[in-house]
């Protein structure tokens, strides 16, 4: 009996406050890929009792116990002890994370560091909500950044290819009145 099913999926995990991207490939005999900047790390994982796993890799195995409290896991391993939440694609974009962070006053900001791919405004360009602002590879993983507001571009700090980090503001919408 499987008690895996295979996918690839990318996730952002939340870890002490702090976006940390990454692939997910996991296979149905129980092994697992994660890859994150360039990196792919193998592990299997076997079930041995409810909510405990053994994880091994070529270094070696340890027994991790795992709980869930709402969405939010408590992970339990010999002298470690760390939570961390997990967001796929949806709630990626239901948090507009994956999408950017938009405040109230039009700001669009970088949740995580990353390289912009494409621009897909101008200075002055009226855009609607929802309307593509640009987009930002992270982790191999491209996000579009869109407009939470009507209005017209005040700012576009960036250009093509440029490094953004975590909290460094991008574009700025101003609403229409």
């Amino acid at each position: 009996m499987n008690l895996f099913h295979s996918f690839m999926q990318n996730f952002l995990a939340q870890i002490n406050g702090d976006p940390v991207p990454f692939l997910a490939k996991i296979l149905s005999d129980g092994q697992i890929n994660l890859e994150r900047d360039g990196h792919v790390y193998t592990f299997t994982c076997k079930k041995v009792a409810a909510n405990q796993y053994f994880v091994a890799n070529e270094v070696g195995e340890e027994r991790f116990y795992f709980s869930k409290k709402g969405e939010q896991w408590h992970v339990l391993a010999v002298d470690q002890d760390f939570q961390f939440e997990l967001l796929n694609s949806q709630q990626l974009r239901r948090q507009n994370i994956g999408g950017a962070a938009t405040d109230a006053s039009g700001q669009v900001i970088s949740p995580m560091p990353g390289k912009v791919i494409e621009i897909k405004v101008k200075l002055g360009q009226k855009v609607k909500i929802g309307q593509d602002l640009l987009v930002i590879e992270a982790m191999k993983m491209q996000n579009v950044y869109k407009s939470k507001l009507d209005g017209k571009v005040n700012e576009v700090c960036v250009s093509v290819g440029d490094s953004v980090e975590k909290g460094q503001m991008m574009v700025s919408v101003g609403a229409e009145v």
